[in-house]
């Protein structure tokens, strides 16, 4: 609140405080107004001068400073029904005990100008709050991390966050002790890293908006008779795909995991966990972004049905729903969770027969454990016809073998035969099946099925219609792994330590490019950036030997692409790789593997930059020149006060379509070995 209407002549200031409050003991208190009170020891003015107690009602203070003050010491101090807003700058509260003071009934508003105050490092611990509202600032201790014993009871909230620390590796939580919010109302409420540790009352509480943000946990919070929705989710969580992937995407964030999925687990009410993970799924089908990513992104439906798949929502028909609904939706292609095994099959035994051929990745999940429906699957045409030919050409074990076959009906009805082994390498242990087949089904023709040779457009349409059949064997063909080597074998000036982490940057790389979970720390955005400078510096600096040295990173994922790409002349083949490199690199630097801001180290993207410039070199017709600067831009915006993005860029590239004699057999060969699908 920015309080103008007071006149200054009749303000108590830090000139006239002690006077005002010693004549003001003697008589009856009328309310006032204090303008620029600073109760800090280095005040010219300090009001520990004034020997009274310091209680105040009615009273409205304006641009109120408190730092480095144990305002609690020795004084009985009560604001109670005060009013606390700014004037001509935001509130000024750092390091301040506020320990045992009463605050009752007052508001206080940190807006300024449009924008929110910050009180930091303020010990809050035991301060009565009971019945006020609190507008438009944020609470940050780095100091005690910890509210114990303070009451928030019957308070009003609005645009309010509390907020504890999202570390490198792990999270430094703010702790709530013993700490009532019974009948709390809020609105636009953030928890940022908060932890409730300890007999946290939440009962009643009525919180619209509410954005649970960095792994905050429930752990010992207590809701008592939750009705559905007394709590709301803030949809503002999951409207950008910055968020969406750490909040809820547990694959491509292998060192935290999935930030809400984490905070569903905390919480130890069923009724508000499920009314918690009921608002996500209403998200997934009506926000926009959400629904849109969800919709595209094979890792996000995994990591949320993998999630909703624990004996925790068995519970709640609206979560078994959507699970089963999601898992038989017609051409989904998600990998059942164990839990689940049994619903889907009997699930897909509701089914007729001839709807099982639009689910046949969920089927060949379940066809060796369950044989009825092996038997219902391999009579429906074509698949049938296929595993007649298998039966005759492939085993000698007769009707018992199990055929896990991918068919897509477009017009070349194509399907992808796996062995067993093959496809267990593949599923279970994300290796690249090397035994595999092709098989065309001709209606009407005397020889129904005739095998095909394996070539990169078969492979491409039979994939195409099994986006996570497709996940799994690019990331498992590990096309990336030596590009990964060569990016970290350049520099010879590490010390012991530097080389030990960037090993471990390196594995971790490696094991994201083949789809595997090693739980190993994000990236440092200060050591490890350093590291990286030192590891990427010899690509783009240094002038010619720079060129050369991504001239010949170029050369090697060209070479790692070559048996893929043999039919293009030697031009294409090398915009495919300097693409491939581009792409690559804007999205493994990301928030998926390296850190947990928006802005990613600079020496990726500084290397992903002079990539940018040798494709438009090399090959101008695969890039326009706004193309190239919309992409320049992403990566290293002119303002300081733009984020760089190189997600963004990574998600452009998705879509980006190369044009020319050779454009669309190289757009379908980059989408169907691209490593991080």
């Amino acid at each position: 609140m920015e309080v103008d209407s007071v006149p200054v002549q009749n303000d108590v200031t830090p000139e006239t405080f002690v006077a005002f409050m010693n004549k003001r003991k003697s008589t009856t208190p009328t309310p006032a107004t204090f303008r620029n009170i600073k109760f800090s020891p280095y005040a010219e003015y300090n009001p520990r001068e004034y020997r009274g107690p310091l209680h105040f009602k009615n009273d409205t203070f304006i641009d109120m400073e408190l730092y480095c003050f144990n305002i609690s010491k020795d004084m009985n101090v009560k604001f109670n029904d005060c009013m606390i807003g700014t004037g001509e700058h935001k509130l000024s509260w750092l390091k301040v005990d506020l320990g045992k003071t009463n605050w009752q009934g007052s508001t206080i508003d940190g807006s300024y100008k449009g924008s929110r105050s910050e009180i930091k490092s303020c010990y809050f611990s035991d301060a009565d709050m009971s019945q006020c509202t609190l507008k438009n600032f944020r609470i940050y201790d780095s100091d005690t991390r910890l509210i114990a014993g303070a009451k928030f009871t019957d308070s009003t909230m609005i645009n309010m966050a509390f907020e504890g620390f999202r570390g490198l590796d792990d999270i430094s939580y703010y702790k709530f002790e013993d700490t009532s919010f019974r009948n709390m109302q809020a609105t636009n409420l953030t928890w940022d890293a908060v932890q409730c540790a300890k007999n946290v009352d939440l009962i009643n509480a009525k919180i619209t908006k509410f954005s649970p943000l960095g792994g905050t946990e429930f752990t010992d919070a207590r809701f008592g008779i939750y009705q559905k929705r007394m709590i709301t989710i803030n949809p503002a969580m999951f409207n950008d795909v910055r968020k969406i992937d750490p909040y809820l995407d547990n694959i491509n964030n292998v060192a935290l995991g999935a930030l809400f999925l984490h905070t569903l687990d905390s919480i130890p009410d069923k009724t508000v966990k499920h009314d918690f993970a009921e608002q996500l799924i209403q998200m997934i089908k009506h926000e926009p972004v959400l629904s849109v990513i969800y919709a595209n992104s094979i890792t996000l439906r995994q990591s949320i049905i993998t999630h909703l798949a624990h004996s925790d929502y068995d519970t709640s028909p609206k979560i078994q729903n959507f699970i089963t609904t999601e898992l038989l939706k017609e051409g989904n292609d998600i990998l059942i969770p164990e839990s689940l095994r049994p619903s889907m099959y009997r699930a897909l035994c509701a089914l007729e027969d001839s709807e099982l051929l639009g689910r046949q990745f969920i089927v060949n999940q379940l066809i060796a454990e369950y044989p009825s429906l092996k038997e219902r699957f391999y009579q429906v045409t074509p698949i049938k016809e296929f595993v007649k030919y298998l039966e005759n050409e492939k085993t000698t074990t007769g009707g018992n073998s199990v055929y896990h076959i991918f068919y897509n009906p477009d017009d070349m009805k194509t399907a992808l035969y796996l062995p067993v082994t093959e496809y267990k390498k593949l599923v279970e242990a994300n290796q690249v099946p090397q035994q595999f087949s092709f098989l065309q089904y001709r209606a009407g023709e005397e020889n129904r099925v005739i095998e095909e040779s394996a070539t990169v457009e078969r492979q491409s349409r039979v994939l195409s219609e099994f986006p996570a059949l497709h996940s799994l064997w690019s990331r498992a063909d590990g096309l990336f792994t030596p590009v990964v080597h060569s990016l970290f074998e350049r520099s010879n000036t590490l010390d012991a330590g530097q080389a030990a982490r960037a090993q471990q940057i390196k594995n971790q790389m490696i094991s994201m490019f083949k789809h595997k979970s090693y739980r190993t720390r994000r990236l440092d955005l200060k050591n490890d950036a350093n590291l990286l400078s030192e590891m990427f510096a010899p690509f783009y600096i240094d002038g010619p030997n720079a060129d050369n040295a991504r001239w010949q990173l170029v050369e090697l994922m060209q070479r790692e692409l070559s048996p893929k790409i043999k039919q293009f002349p030697g031009h294409e083949q090398k915009t495919i790789a300097i693409v491939y490199l581009i792409r690559t690199l804007s999205d493994i630097f990301y928030t998926r593997y390296c850190t947990v801001t928006d802005k990613s180290p600079y020496a990726p993207r500084q290397l992903t930059l002079k990539l940018i410039e040798d494709l438009k070199a090399f090959a101008p017709e695969a890039i326009s020149e706004d193309e190239a600067a919309l992409w320049t831009s992403l990566l290293m915006p002119k303002s300081e006060n733009e984020l760089s993005s190189s997600v963004a860029l990574a998600r452009r590239m998705d879509s980006y379509q190369i044009s020319g004699r050779y454009g669309e057999e190289m757009n379908k060969i980059m989408q169907l070995y691209y490593p991080l699908s």
